[in-house]
């Protein structure tokens, strides 16, 4: 049966455990040597006894994954046939890339997978683009051993849904970040839509009402922004998608075991569905190809009486008056 393990054990158990088919080290390093050499050099303690115990040291050597044949490209390699994905940040200064960079360049995983993200300018710390790697890596190979399927609606293809900006609206993030973000994003790329989506899960704790809100508390505080005195005033061109990831487990009472029952055959699987919703918010009309079957609202247009506009108007060339007259 397949496993998933995440941070070190993500690259220390797979080689230690048949069960486990994959593994996704997020700002761990495989190679403890090092990152404790590294360490102990920035803190001018030196990495040998009484510090650091001989025994220590060997047990390390005996277990630790950066002393397997990694290299290697017969079955003496423990890492032939396994699924990787490793997750750092660039600027992280407690683990640094540096000290797993030798090891992941190095590791030979045969007829496995190896995928290797490093964001640019990322401490130690799981972003949103990590999350969106694991879920899409775990996803794949979750759908190729038939535990997970995903019943996307014909549409946008995934490099057109992955390459437009994207907020993750969860049950626990703060609602005032989410709408900040949206008008920040808006503001400094105004010709690129927005999509925000939930993740999916079990209908008594979604989130897609709560994505609703921010949707529309995004679309009412992007209108008041507008500036009266131009002749853009239309607000945000909204489309829906409601979505579902399908889950199919084996009947019975324990999930883990019914998994297992699935997975051999026994047992007639039961469907679970667990939905999750897109929205995408654009400045402009989409193209059809880019919105497939979604549903569509049509923007607001703020409303400015005649009168304001010309006081808007009177004030934006008194502004621009006394700019050149402090020019000049």
């Amino acid at each position: 049966m397949s496993r998933v393990q995440c941070t070190y054990a993500g690259m220390a158990q797979p080689y230690k455990d048949p069960r486990l088919s994959f593994g996704i080290p997020i700002i761990g390093c495989p190679d403890y040597i090092s990152l404790m050499t590294q360490r102990a050099q920035r803190a001018s303690v030196p990495f040998a006894p009484p510090v650091v115990p001989d025994l220590f040291v060997e047990y390390v050597k005996k277990n630790d994954p950066a002393q397997q044949p990694y290299k290697a490209t017969d079955q003496s390699n423990p890492f032939l046939g396994k699924k990787v994905c490793v997750l750092s940040g660039g600027a992280d200064t407690l683990v640094p890339w540096t000290s797993s960079k030798e090891f992941v360049e190095g590791l030979e995983v045969g007829d496995g997978v190896k995928e290797v993200f490093v964001e640019e300018g990322a401490g130690h710390e799981c972003t949103p683009a990590m999350v969106d790697k694991l879920a899409k890596f775990a996803s794949i190979l979750l759908a190729q051993a038939g535990i997970l399927t995903s019943t996307r609606p014909e549409g946008m293809d995934e490099t057109e849904r992955t390459s437009a900006a994207c907020i993750r609206v969860t049950g626990h993030g703060k609602m005032k970040d989410f709408i900040r973000h949206a008008l920040e994003h808006f503001q400094s790329k105004p010709g690129e839509p927005l999509t925000l989506k939930t993740p999916p899960t079990e209908v008594g704790s979604s989130a897609i009402p709560r994505l609703v809100s921010v949707v529309e508390i995004i679309k009412r505080e992007y209108l008041e922004s507008l500036d009266i005195a131009s002749s853009e005033l239309d607000g945000l061109h909204q489309y829906n998608r409601l979505l579902a990831v399908r889950q199919e487990i084996g009947e019975g009472t324990d999930g883990g075991i019914d998994l297992a029952q699935a997975l051999e055959g026994k047992n007639h699987p039961k469907q679970v569905f667990h939905p999750y919703m897109e929205v995408i918010l654009s400045k402009s009309v989409l193209p059809d190809q880019a919105i497939g079957d979604a549903t569509y609202q049509a923007p607001e247009r703020k409303r400015v009486s005649k009168a304001a506009k010309e006081r808007a108007k009177r004030q934006k060339r008194k502004e621009r008056e006394e700019g050149n007259n402090s020019i000049t």
